[in-house]
């Protein structure tokens, strides 16, 4: 028991570098534009490239993952990591930064598709919400850290030592995954790299567990884009919006561990979860209908937190030992595609419109859509593992 807590706080430290890492840019937005004479546009694109491979390579991720062990790919993740903050370190031209951001988003995908696959090994069927809560919250706490310490870092001694840090914590990461990791007995048996290894029920139930992932992920990305916009419509100066939108994001990442708490002593997840997004979805119409006050926009990132736990261990639950490096990779495929493709058109629909209103209406929809395959996901796993002569928690092959 004690060493897969040790092995979960090993990945978590590795997986705050990875936020970290992702919010270097936004966090030396100032610093970048008068160096190398961009713009907030040029920024804008500097931080998708960070996701931009997800779309083609979470996939080989997992196989990758699944043919030669997910230890090593996540090292090789890790590395890649390092290179790039080492790449935007020494980039002396705005290609430069593009080359170095790729390697590090490259990087990132491969050991954000290997992490949850470790960590389904050692907590499957035991603190598995709890677990998958833990480790989803690594993410938020490293944006947190980058906007604290690089943004200070980059005004005060440039953009060049700020992505040095972030190359510094990936080595760190890497060096702590490789003494502090081992796989888990669980994971005994070889992975499959090949597709056709997931079984049919698999598939079925990966779409559901993917979608629901990707939705509840494009909710938190078009909050934490649009909100400051919506409030400075609803008439909060711009310093004010912003504040507001960070103890939104900062309640969140209290919420996170707290849903995966009480989702684990309550042994209801699901009820925790739907409790979480009707609650997100009734704080939200309040802020349409009401106001936007102190107490609805904390109550808004409260309730979102609830429910991601209980979401992000839905493959863990059913993926065998022999397809969870495959099956994380189908999984982060449809995430990437979602979180990737799907906040464009909702802001070109809040530009037709004139307002950032149509997100938050928008943003209640994909939450009642979520709402939804949290429903249908027991249900459906129930109804294919139903079947008699066959072992509990076996999917058809």
């Amino acid at each position: 028991m004690a060493e897969r807590w040790r092995v979960l706080l090993v990945l978590c430290v590795a997986r705050i570098a990875m936020g970290f890492q992702f919010q270097s840019i936004g966090a030396t937005a100032g610093p970048l534009q008068r160096e190398f004479g961009i713009d907030l546009a040029y920024v804008g694109w500097l931080v998708g490239l960070y996701m931009l491979p997800g779309l083609v390579l979470a996939l080989p991720s997992g196989l990758l993952g699944a043919r030669f062990g997910e230890r090593r790919a996540a090292l090789l993740g890790l590395a890649m990591m390092v290179a790039g903050g080492a790449a935007l370190a020494l980039a002396q031209s705005p290609q430069g930064l593009i080359a170095g951001r790729i390697v590090c988003g490259v990087g990132g995908v491969l050991y954000s598709v290997m992490v949850t696959k470790m960590v389904a090994d050692w907590f499957a069927g035991k603190e598995l919400v709890l677990a998958m809560s833990l480790m989803v919250n690594t993410w938020p706490i490293g944006i947190a850290l980058a906007l604290f310490v690089l943004g200070p870092v980059s005004q005060h001694l440039g953009a060049a030592s700020a992505f040095g840090i972030t190359a510094a914590l990936g080595a760190l990461s890497f060096l702590l995954v490789s003494v502090g990791y081992r796989p888990a007995p669980s994971a005994a048996k070889a992975s499959l790299p090949r597709l056709s290894a997931i079984s049919r029920d698999e598939w079925i139930l990966l779409a559901i567990a993917g979608l629901a992932w990707m939705t509840f992920n494009v909710v938190y990305a078009v909050l934490a884009t649009f909100l400051p916009v919506y409030l400075v419509e609803s008439g909060i100066d711009a310093t004010q919006a912003s504040a507001l939108t960070g103890l939104n994001s900062l309640m969140i990442v209290f919420s996170i561990p707290a849903g995966g708490y009480v989702a684990h002593r309550l042994g209801r997840p699901d009820a925790v979860a739907l409790v979480g997004l009707v609650g997100f979805c009734v704080a939200l119409a309040a802020m349409l209908m009401v106001s936007a006050g102190v107490v609805v926009l904390l109550a808004c990132g409260f309730f979102l937190g609830l429910a991601a736990g209980y979401i992000a261990s839905f493959p863990a639950q059913f993926l065998r030992p022999e397809t969870r490096a495959t099956g994380a990779g189908v999984s982060a495929t449809i995430f990437y595609l979602g979180v990737t493709v799907l906040p464009g058109p909702i802001g070109y629909a809040a530009q037709r419109q004139g307002s950032a209103a149509v997100v938050l209406v928008i943003a209640i929809g994909l939450a009642l859509l979520t709402m939804g395959l949290v429903v249908a996901f027991p249900v459906v796993m129930h109804r294919l593992m139903a079947v008699p002569g066959k072992p509990a928690g076996v999917v058809r092959r």
